[in-house]
């Protein structure tokens, strides 16, 4: 999977998410093409983490098209690495709430 060069698109983040799972998927799983929707209303550049968001579901959707599971701590850590495809990666605290938070936890 191609990301791109130049200021990140949206679409560019889900292709992360899918190439981040693609590049950890076992060798004897044959890789395949889905269809996706992409509808949201978190504001882009708003420091609500829509990126983050994003490159995670992609994950999740890849993961589960593939029959491919691992830990949420581990899903957490690659998605926050995903990033760096696009030039963006952070410290993964986004990605760490998003698939270990518990709620009524602190």
């Amino acid at each position: 999977i191609s990301i791109g060069d130049g200021a990140p698109q949206w679409y560019q983040y889900f292709l992360c998410g899918t190439k981040g799972i693609l590049d950890v998927l076992p060798k004897d799983i044959p890789i395949k093409g889905f269809n996706v929707i992409v509808s949201g209303t978190i504001p882009q550049s708003a420091g609500l983490s829509s990126s983050s968001a994003l490159v995670s579901a992609a994950a999740l959707a890849t993961a589960h098209v593939h029959k491919f599971s691992m830990s949420k701590e581990k899903i957490a850590n690659l998605c926050a690495e995903c990033e760096r495809y696009i030039g963006t990666q952070g410290g993964g605290m986004d990605q760490a709430i998003a698939f270990l938070a518990t709620e009524g936890k602190l």
